[in-house]
């Protein structure tokens, strides 16, 4: 039997599935139980999982806008204007940006297939 860490249903304490009643409010639980709240555990994590690969694909994105914007400030100025300047970073920071939204988007995809 694997342990598994689920909310009890009345006070929203973390117990394990060993227990027969709740250690903190001694309701009794019996295996549908259990099993009900180590299903709604496992699906709330998986949520927060893709909550948290959609803030790295949008940061990602972000820093990706940001990178392209200042390289294009760099091309404008460099051939348009004459006495330009360049940010070096730019090419890093669109890279940078890039490699975040392929992290979240292959994150949010992961979660998808469970």
């Amino acid at each position: 039997m694997s342990y598994e860490v689920f909310k009890c249903p009345n006070c929203q304490q973390f117990i394990s599935n060993k227990y027969v009643v709740c250690r903190f409010c001694s309701l009794p639980l019996n295996d549908e139980i259990k099993a009900q709240a180590v299903e709604k555990e496992a699906d709330d994590t998986r949520q927060y999982r893709v909550k948290m690969n959609k803030k790295v694909l949008y940061v990602g994105l972000g820093i990706f806008a940001l990178g392209v914007v200042l390289s294009l400030i760099s091309i404008f100025s460099i051939f348009f204007v004459g006495q330009g300047f360049y940010f070096p970073w730019s090419p890093i920071i669109v890279l940078f940006g890039l490699g975040q939204m392929l992290i979240g988007l292959f994150g949010i995809l992961d979660e998808r297939k469970k």
